[in-house]
């Protein structure tokens, strides 16, 4: 059996459609939900776990109960084993970090996430290099290296993976930018370290490089 790690943070990409720019904030989180943001990490989630049903008899899936990913793949009708719950509702990052730990003590194959780069940044923190990372794309900010270009596109990379095919493993950056210099119209986009990520043909997306650029280049 394969050994699918799922997390889900719930909240990713709430703050986008409202133009917050950001949704790492409690603060922010909190208008989105106020002003009638609605939540689509779960959506985002179901698509790439979709190119996965042919094989669920071949995918053990793990993670956190609830929103974070037990609701999700079991509606998805995929085998899951529960490792734990989130400590509060709305869950924080710091649930995100203690799931991804149990993630890597439980040692899944491919440990698949939703969320930005703030939820990268958790992750990072957690895992380090230890098992091979990949991410849907779910956030506001994706200037890190390790998403996957589209839902769609993160499922048919964790396929091949499941079918054991020739598929490159390598480090890339996660990197995140300052929220508040972010909506005053500036991007600081700061270095946090680097995950294993399954590359595939032009499935994934590149580091996106923060600052200003130079006329002369």
């Amino acid at each position: 059996m394969f050994k699918l790690g799922l997390l889900i943070n719930p909240y990713a990409g709430i703050g986008g459609p409202l133009a917050l720019k950001g949704s790492d904030s409690e603060a922010h989180r909190n208008q989105a939900l106020a002003d009638g943001a609605s939540l689509r990490a779960a959506k985002r989630v179901a698509e790439a776990l979709q190119p996965l049903v042919v094989v669920a008899d071949r995918v053990q899936l793990y993670g956190f109960g609830a929103a974070m990913a037990g609701d999700t793949a079991r509606a998805m009708g995929f085998d899951f084993t529960e490792l734990g719950l989130a400590a509060s509702e709305p869950s924080t990052a710091v649930d995100t970090i203690n799931a991804a730990i149990q993630l890597k003590a439980v040692a899944v194959d491919l440990l698949l996430f939703a969320g930005g780069d703030g939820t990268a940044r958790d992750i990072v923190e957690a895992v380090g290099s230890d098992i091979p990372v990949l991410g849907i794309p779910s956030g506001v900010k994706m200037h890190s290296g390790v998403y996957a270009i589209s839902p769609a596109s993160a499922g048919e990379i964790a396929l091949s993976f499941i079918y054991n095919q020739l598929i490159n493993i390598e480090l890339s950056e996660v990197r995140d930018i300052d929220e508040a210099a972010f909506r005053r119209g500036q991007v600081r986009s700061r270095f946090y370290g680097e995950l294993l990520v399954p590359r595939l043909g032009h499935f994934l997306q590149r580091v996106k490089d923060g600052g200003r650029e130079l006329e002369s280049l």
